[in-house]
């Protein structure tokens, strides 16, 4: 500051005070390399030999969780090319999975069905369609036909046809991922819909259950797998399909890097909680978990302390009814017989 003729002026510097300090720039390269994740120390280079020797990446590896971040900001063309690479070796790591929509070999795991998960990108969302034609019930899903029936006395078809309707909706709900189910019947990754709807390994027209309901033969679509030892109850009323969070996806999401999972979630606790002073909330808390990753997720439905409450043990699809012919009401019945309302 330098007074002349009674006026302040102040000088100012020339340099900013970011060109004063020369601070290194921010490294904002991802890493060069991943851990596996198959419980060894093996890793995986994420960019080529000439890339790494470049500059185009730095450190590595990473842990899982960290990688599947990683690899997800990737662009497509090496993304793909990765795994491509993965697969001529004969090895898919659980951290590369996820993103090459293949379980690991000798995982053991079915794999995931995309379609199925309503929490997030769906631009066409259908309802599964059942119709009588032909001395049949067939059931079409965003315009695949996945499954035929029939029964011996055509005066049954009516019933027929409500028995699987109420059936299909309790089993994958009433809104549908169809742009995602016609990409993958179009590349039939990670299966084809139109020939395992529910990527099992066991073709539509056989994989069907002949015990729940006497007399009518029903498709076995499953949206996730159950651990054997696992105690389950009941779903509340408003668990169910048509649930963004009723399946773990988009909480893994959310969760610290876990990510989607390269297979089925398997579904191995279920509780339900009822309020302890008739003030607090019910709240049932699923445990969900990856096979590939062994990753743990948590989803919650809560329900009205005035609510009724018992803690009742799943059994089946159809334990809501106490015997199979109540399935003509079926979605009324699941309704008011549900443990929360």
């Amino acid at each position: 500051m330098v007074l002349v003729g009674g006026t302040y002026f102040i000088q100012r510097s020339s340099t900013s005070f970011a060109q004063q300090q020369n601070f290194p720039p921010t490294n904002r390269k991802p890493a060069c390399s991943c851990f596996c994740g198959d419980a060894t120390f093996d890793s995986f280079n994420i960019f080529s030999g000439a890339d790494i020797a470049a500059g185009k990446c730095y450190g590595g590896p990473l842990g899982v969780r960290a990688c599947g971040e990683t690899l997800r900001e990737l662009p497509g063309d090496q993304l793909r090319a990765l795994c491509q690479k993965a697969k001529a070796r004969g090895k898919i790591c659980p951290a590369l999975a996820p993103v090459c929509d293949e379980p690991p070999p000798g995982s053991g795991c079915q794999k995931p069905t995309p379609w199925f998960d309503n929490s997030a990108g769906c631009t066409d969302v259908q309802e599964p369609k059942v119709t009588i034609a032909n001395g049949g019930v067939n059931l079409s899903i965003c315009g695949l036909s996945v499954f035929r029936g029939t029964v011996k006395d055509p005066t049954n078809l009516d019933m027929y046809s409500m028995i699987l309707r109420g059936w299909v909706q309790q089993q994958v709900g009433s809104r549908i991922c169809c742009n995602k189910l016609r990409e993958a019947a179009g590349t039939a990754k990670p299966c084809d819909p139109s020939v395992d709807f529910d990527c099992d390994g066991v073709l539509n027209q056989a994989d069907v259950n002949k015990t729940s309901v006497p007399d009518y033969v029903l498709p076995q679509i499953d949206l996730y797998t159950i651990s054997p030892e696992a105690s389950i109850d009941k779903f509340p009323d408003g668990l169910n399909p048509d649930d963004p969070d009723f399946m773990p996806n988009s909480t893994a999401r959310r969760s610290g890097g876990v990510g989607d999972c390269a297979c089925k979630w398997e579904l191995i606790k279920g509780e339900l909680k009822c309020s302890p002073d008739g003030k607090q909330q019910h709240v049932y808390v699923a445990t969900w978990r990856c096979p590939v990753t062994k990753a743990e997720v948590f989803t919650t439905k809560y329900a009205p302390a005035s609510a009724p409450c018992s803690k009742a043990k799943r059994t089946g699809m159809f334990e809501y009814f106490e015997r199979p012919s109540d399935v003509v009401d079926f979605i009324p019945s699941v309704r008011r017989a549900t443990v929360c309302v």
